[in-house]
């Protein structure tokens, strides 16, 4: 009976890339392996680990072992580890705002924007601000209060959100109408009293 080999070091793997690793091995047919993160299996006939990993699974797996057996003897490579390496993913942001609005009432929309990746920064831009509103580049609010001199369809609207690697994402083009309040007239002047 030739004794069984078994010898490699476990590749680091990358999010949302398919993973593939074949330890160097003979004399043996049949593997088995303990510890391997959930995202990754093993061929027992071959030995191969493979496995799509995704961002909940960034992080690095200890103490993997490969088993290596024949119909005598059974082999370990013990001590290994996989690293999976963060890829930035891109953030996503919902909402709808408001597409109207009365001459002298406030108006406010704040989009719900989210990130798989922990402890990204967001920032937020807009296109086509009305120039009665007032922008937040923290939070993504868009608010303010029309006056009579801005009644008047707003179009082209965008607002988007972008995270520290310049990936982002955008809500659909908008429109905000400021329609008109009836105001009361005014008068003024001094009559003569005599």
């Amino acid at each position: 009976n030739i004794t069984p080999t078994i010898s490699g070091t476990l590749e680091s793997a990358t999010e949302d890339v398919a993973y593939s690793y074949t330890p160097t091995a003979s004399g043996g047919d049949s593997f088995v392996a303990t510890n391997l993160p959930a995202w990754a299996s093993i061929n027992p006939a071959t030995g191969e680990i493979t496995g799509t990993p995704l961002n909940d699974d960034v992080g690095t797996t200890f103490n993997i072992s490969i088993e290596l057996s024949d119909a005598n003897e059974t082999v370990v490579l013990s001590d290994l580890s996989v690293e999976l390496v963060n890829t930035n993913d891109a953030p996503q942001i919902t909402g709808t705002p408001p597409t109207s609005i009365k001459e002298d009432a406030v108006y406010s929309f704040t989009p719900l924007a989210t990130d798989v990746d922990v402890d990204d920064t967001l920032t937020y831009k807009i296109v086509s601000k009305p120039e009665w509103a007032t922008f937040s580049i923290s939070t993504g609010a868009l608010s303010g209060s029309p006056s009579n001199n801005d009644v008047a369809v707003y179009s082209d609207i965008v607002i988007s959100v972008v995270d520290a690697a310049n990936d982002f994402a955008q809500l659909e083009a908008f429109s905000v109408e400021v329609t008109n309040t009836n105001d009361a007239p005014t008068i003024a002047g001094v009559p003569a009293t005599e």
